[in-house]
């Protein structure tokens, strides 16, 4: 120990059983339970040899034992659970080593305070520190530092060549080194090992389906390699190639009003990998499940006949290999565009409210750069030009996980080479329902009006809308009105956050309303698009305050992200027959309680 200043005394078998057969039968035996005696015994015959080998510094400085030259060394076939918690050696040839790691079972600290130390903490499956100091004139829950912790190393060793059986496959053993040992085997080397037998349940066969499933694609799309273990041989695969997932709600029923990262159980890191993001919702729908039931019962009944594609599959085989033999180039100006769409995809990102699961990295900008030489090749294009760059981008704004709200359309995915994606639904939101609410009592309250130096006021912009939208309806039903979910989420963060404000202002002054009239809402957030310069004309201001009308209305009765405090009711009629009816422009909105905003 001395000359290497080793914290190991590795001690010859042969010495112990020439000095009693009764310890070298205990130790051999049941060298699991007589370990910790063992060790103490060795730091006491250390200390009596030399009191200076622990120094004042390092007082719980522990002294390590390790055998060898037992007079029986095993092959891997003889190992059975005979031999487990006793002390054996076995030979074999080392296959494989991993890096040395740290390792912390049972601590001691030392409290910063009072300086007193504290040993045997047991670790929680995590870093656990002492509760309170120890000692009586100390007692604080204070700081504390780690004196020591030990390293390990997990080392795989197989049968040798001579020892494996005509028609048979090589064992193999797990071998954890600690303490002076680790480093001290590399792989090729012919070695024995000396140490305890345990049982180690297998984790990854104990593991859920899910959780097994999410170590293989990550291993797929982050080292493109799937490893396959079967009949004791592990094999390593390339996996070059495209990766189409699905995954199903938890719970099995999507919440649209919770975004998709806590709808499905895969975390940023897997989720940021796939080129493309969608989600599917089934919502029950008449139309659409009449159209799928009858193509399914028009399927059985026909078979074949049911069908009548546009191309055949000879057709489709030969455009496909040909669009595969493409190898675009990146034209200056695609170059030029995939930069400032980097750049705005980024800027998006740090904008407030963006309800994003992941952020935007250099991988969105690699993602891009797939997703235009892909539409290259199915345009069979030998470049890539602005306008390939421009469906990518749109492509790649419509996949961003975002919160889900009622989606009237799909969008086409690509699944292409050397590209990932998730399917999922994005689109256009109808809000034609909740306009036609707005239209029953455009004449009960104030709106918002651009007045004559630019500046949002009250005005007559409800009246003027409602005319505008009644000129331009089409039918009983009206005009429809639909927006895009970026702008229903944009609108969304902003109208919530003014009420979350508003809110805690309310609650610090301890006066006023603990909601926001409708009118007062839209008229700030008019107001602040209008100092941003968004409006070019009046018109501009009244056809948002509508499309804002519908959002609120949506947002109160669809979505339930807002709720009503007061009717803002208003008095109508004479004064003989004064009848007061809700009037939406003078209720009072305030935030649910229970949404959160991401």
């Amino acid at each position: 120990m001395t000359p290497n200043e080793s914290n190991t005394m590795f001690i010859d078998f042969s010495h112990v059983m020439n000095y009693s057969d009764v310890l070298q039968k205990a130790i051999s035996d049941e060298y699991l339970r007589f370990e910790p005696y063992l060790k103490n015994a060795c730091k006491r015959f250390v200390m009596g040899q030399k009191p200076t080998f622990i120094t004042d510094d390092n007082p719980n400085k522990d002294i390590n034992i390790a055998f060898h030259n037992l007079p029986m060394i095993k092959r891997l076939r003889e190992l059975s659970t005979s031999e487990i918690g006793r002390l054996v050696s076995v030979t074999g040839v080392v296959t494989r080593t991993s890096e040395v790691r740290p390792e912390l079972i049972q601590g001691t600290f030392k409290c910063l305070e009072c300086a007193a130390i504290v040993k045997n903490v047991e670790q929680q499956y995590k870093y656990t520190e002492p509760m309170i100091c120890m000692n009586a004139m100390c007692s604080k829950k204070g700081r504390w530092t780690l004196l020591r912790q030990e390293n390990w190393q997990r080392v795989r060793m197989q049968e040798t060549s001579k020892e494996i059986p005509a028609g048979s496959l090589p064992r193999s053993l797990d071998v954890i080194l600690r303490h002076d040992i680790v480093e001290q085997a590399r792989a090729g080397d012919t070695v024995i090992f000396t140490g305890t037998v345990v049982v180690i349940p297998d984790i990854l066969a104990l593991a859920a389906p899910g959780e097994r499933a999410e170590v293989a694609i990550h291993e797929a799309m982050e080292q493109q390699t799937i490893s396959i273990t079967k009949a004791g041989i592990q094999a390593t695969l390339n996996a070059r190639t495209s990766i189409l997932a699905a995954a199903n709600p938890t719970g099995g029923r999507y919440d649209k009003t919770k975004p998709l990262k806590y709808n499905v159980a895969l975390p940023p890191a897997i989720l940021s990998r796939f080129d493309l993001v969608y989600v599917m919702i089934d919502d029950p729908d008449d139309l659409t499940d009449q159209r799928i039931a009858s193509h399914i019962v028009r399927v059985h009944q026909r078979r074949n006949e049911a069908f009548s594609p546009t191309f055949t599959t000879a057709q489709l085989k030969r455009y496909i290999a040909v669009a595969k033999s493409k190898r675009p180039k990146l034209s200056a100006e695609a170059r030029q565009l995939l930069v400032e769409s980097y750049v705005e995809l980024r800027r998006g990102d740090t904008a407030p409210g963006s309800r994003v699961a992941y952020r935007m990295t250099v991988r969105q900008l690699e993602a891009l750069i797939r997703l235009s030489e892909a539409i290259a090749r199915c345009h069979l294009d030998a470049e890539v030009h602005p306008r390939h760059v421009h469906l990518a981008s749109k492509l790649l704004k419509t996949s961003v996980i975002r919160h889900v709200l009622n989606v009237d359309s799909c969008k086409i995915a690509y699944c292409i080479k050397q590209s990932s994606l998730i399917i999922v639904e994005s689109g256009e939101i109808d809000l034609t329902e909740f306009q036609e609410e707005n239209r029953e009592d455009v004449d009960m309250g104030e709106d918002v009006d651009m007045g004559e130096n630019g500046e949002a006021q009250p005005g007559s912009a409800d009246a003027d809308a409602n005319k505008e939208h009644q000129e331009n309806a089409e039918g009983p039903g009206g005009k429809k009105l639909v927006i895009t979910d970026e702008y229903f989420q944009r609108v969304t963060q902003a109208l919530v956050m003014r009420l979350r404000q508003h809110e805690e202002t309310v609650m610090r002054e301890g006066s006023g309303l603990a909601g926001m009239r409708q009118r007062d809402l839209i008229q700030w957030y008019v107001k602040q698009r209008n100092e941003n310069e968004a409006y070019e004309s009046e018109e501009d201001a009244k056809a948002e305050v509508t499309k804002i009308k519908a959002i609120i209305e949506s947002l109160v009765r669809r979505e339930g992200h807002l709720i009503v405090v007061d009717e803002g009711a208003v008095a109508q009629g004479d004064d003989d027959e004064n009848v007061r009816r809700p009037s939406r422009n003078n209720r009072i909105l305030a935030v649910a309680p229970n949404y959160v905003i991401d």
